[in-house]
């Protein structure tokens, strides 16, 4: 309806319309446009005169209309033609008809009179497959108990679910009030009523059933009035009618739960419907934007990600006003998908990049060991030197530029600083753990080469005693967990195919201290504040011998812990007792701390013992006799045994053979 057609109609009515009465003024609108030419201003006054004659007003009123008017109050429904009138309700879904019926005193009271009955019955029409209006409710009253949330006793709108077969919907509050779940507990057991003779409630299939109190109580009245054996005819005839009036009851509740499971069905989909028209809409605006290959990765991994978003996820159209309300915080969750779809081509740029750098990088490692055999025990390995900044920059270049071995051999001149540079980040960790743990942390890194210093492994069994700088060789730092997974996708593809580079962490290691380590150190001749290990493995005296064992520094320190001894029955290992024991040590290192890798597996696979090795490459590859001259397996330090960790001890009569214990 414009204002040229009806322009004293919006002198009357305000700008704003009632939400709920879209489809009504768009059935006017249509109604009303042919007939537009006799509805003049003229014609409106001339009608007002005609009311004015027929029903004359005091000045009151006539100025209580005057101010209704001008304050937009006035009814425009009791106005308007009754012919019109007609022709609207008769387009009205019950429920509009329901809404319109309560908008004002005339209009309600016009559709509930008995002569409008049939406007009531005629909408009821519209809607499919609904149940016809039961003997006991009128129309409108069954209008407003289906399409209505008003509770039927106390009137608040917040029954959701009708009781199909009491006819009635009940709210939280009212529902224990007005029904039982069981008979018993409202007759007791003194009466064994038949649940056929009284109507079962329920609001779906799945509900658990329900009795309405007033009707068990009659039901249960009537029993006692017809069970003497004189009335037993009006009992049986009583209970005849009964279960037959049930019987109709259950089946018009079922008619009436199968309409609305199929009202709930058409429903849901037609909110999926407007769901995908909002995700399209949506999907092409950021097409435009230049998101397509983040949209094309959904599509692919058939991802829910976008269209579950609480914005896009909803029934509204989408509109340019409400794209530019939502446009910010779409975008900012479309860079989250951006940042998955980069990781996820780094990761494949990555896997076919691994072979080359395993390639050039056992060269680069293979010539610095063999010129810093000291680094061995760091535990240097390929994962570690993957994790630097020089290795990973080459692997991470863009995926235009082609990555071959060359590249990598031209680190081969930096190779001392980049090592280097590792030690120290790993240095600089542990002193922030530290600082972490104690709440002082150390002034430099010089604080790590003391001899009494040590750490305590929480994961191992038994909380296994580490020594710097050892224990960054150890396997419990070497572990994939979720915090160090957190350091992004890269780390994970370095585990996955290369090996777990050293990350310490606070949840593996904590600081240990004791007298007992200061008391060996001092046993040892040494200042326990100033003393660093290496000044304790240069004395020819740091071999201890306990009864007929002989052990390092370390060791010593270990079994001094172990069983509470105060030392006194310790001495200093002779100089030739030092010479021999120190040659089985060189010996044991050799032939106890060695590591096979197989070569084959994509990630680093390894074992400490030949034979080990040997059955995975003929259980995995089918290599019957694994060789290194082939390039089958490789033979490494293994860094995580107490022989190579500085911990021996021997047997004093056995020296000459060297048994480890």
């Amino acid at each position: 309806m414009t204002a040229k057609v009806w322009p004293h109609f919006w002198r009357i009515w305000p700008d704003s319309r009632p939400s709920g009465y879209t489809n009504f003024f768009k059935l006017l609108d249509i109604i009303v446009a042919p007939v537009h030419s006799l509805l003049t201003p003229s014609y409106y006054r001339q009608v007002m005169a005609r009311r004015k004659a027929k029903h004359p007003k005091n000045s009151a009123s006539a100025a209580e209309r005057m101010n209704d008017e001008a304050s937009g109050k006035r009814d425009v429904l009791a106005d308007m033609p009754v012919d019109i009138m007609h022709e609207i309700i008769l387009y009205l879904h019950p429920r509009e008809l329901l809404s319109l019926s309560r908008t004002s005193k005339t209009t309600h009271s016009f559709l509930m009179k008995k002569s409008s009955a049939s406007y009531w019955k005629e909408s009821l029409k519209k809607v499919d497959g609904l149940p016809a209006c039961p003997d006991k409710l009128i129309e409108p009253a069954w209008v407003a108990l289906v399409f209505s949330t008003f509770c039927t006793a106390c009137g608040k709108g917040t029954a959701l679910r009708v009781h199909w077969a009491f006819l009635m919907r009940l709210c939280s509050s009212c529902k224990p009030q007005l029904v039982v779940n069981d008979i018993d507990d409202l007759v007791g057991e003194r009466l064994c009523l038949p649940d056929t003779l009284i109507s079962r409630g329920c609001v779906s299939r799945t509900s658990g059933h329900c009795y309405l109190k007033s009707e068990v109580q009659q039901v249960a009245s009537t029993w006692e009035d017809l069970s003497a054996p004189q009335k037993y005819d009006q009992l049986s005839k009583w209970i005849t009618e009964q279960v037959r009036s049930v019987d109709e009851v259950h089946k018009f509740q079922d008619s009436c739960i199968i309409w609305l499971e199929k009202q709930d069905s058409a429903r849901h989909r037609e909110q999926d419907l407007l769901k995908q028209k909002r995700l399209s809409d949506i999907t092409q605006r950021l097409q435009a934007l230049g998101w397509g290959p983040e949209l094309d990765m959904l599509k692919k991994d058939r991802s829910e990600l976008l269209s579950s978003h609480r914005l896009v996820c909803m029934t509204n159209k989408l509109t340019e006003h409400g794209w530019r309300k939502v446009q910010g915080e779409i975008i900012n969750f479309m860079q989250g998908i951006r940042t998955e779809r980069l990781e996820r081509q780094l990761c494949e740029t990555l896997k076919t990049r691994w072979p080359i750098f395993k390639a050039a990088g056992r060269v680069l490692l293979d010539e610095y060991l063999n010129k810093y055999p000291q680094a061995r025990t760091w535990g240097l390995n390929l994962a570690d030197l993957a994790f630097t900044a020089a290795f990973r920059e080459v692997m991470c270049v863009s995926t235009d530029v082609q990555v071959e071995k060359h590249s990598f051999m031209k680190l081969r001149e930096d190779i001392d600083a980049i090592v280097e540079g590792w030690r120290v980040r790993i240095c600089s960790e542990l002193c922030q753990f530290i600082g972490r743990q104690t709440g002082q942390p150390p002034k430099d890194m010089d604080w790590l080469r003391l001899a009494t210093t040590m750490f305590r492994c929480k994961r191992c069994s038994g909380q296994q005693l580490l020594f710097y700088p050892y224990l960054v060789a150890h396997r419990c730092l070497r572990h994939v967990s979720s915090i160090s997974a957190a350091r992004g996708s890269y780390y994970g593809s370095v585990c996955a195919y290369i090996g777990v580079p050293c990350i310490p962490e606070v949840n593996a290691l904590e600081v240990f201290t004791s007298s007992v380590v200061r008391r060996v150190v001092r046993f040892c001749g040494k200042n326990p504040k100033t003393a660093t290990a290496r000044e304790m493995d240069a004395l020819n005296g740091t071999w201890l011998v306990r009864g007929n064992m002989i052990m390092t520094w370390r060791a010593a320190i270990i079994d001094a812990l172990r069983l509470k001894d105060d030392l006194s029955t310790w001495r200093m290992a002779e100089l030739e007792e030092s010479v021999r024991a120190k040659q089985r040590e060189t010996w044991l290192i050799q032939a106890k701390a060695q590591l096979w890798r197989c070569t084959r597996c994509s990630k680093s696979v390894a074992f400490d013992c030949l034979e080990h090795m040997r059955s995975h490459c003929q259980r995995r590859h089918g290599v019957i006799d694994p060789k290194i001259e082939d390039g089958d397996i490789e033979m490494g330090h293994n860094p995580d045994t107490d022989c190579a960790s500085g911990i021996c001890r021997l047997k004093l009569k056995m020296l000459d053979r060297g048994f480890l214990i």
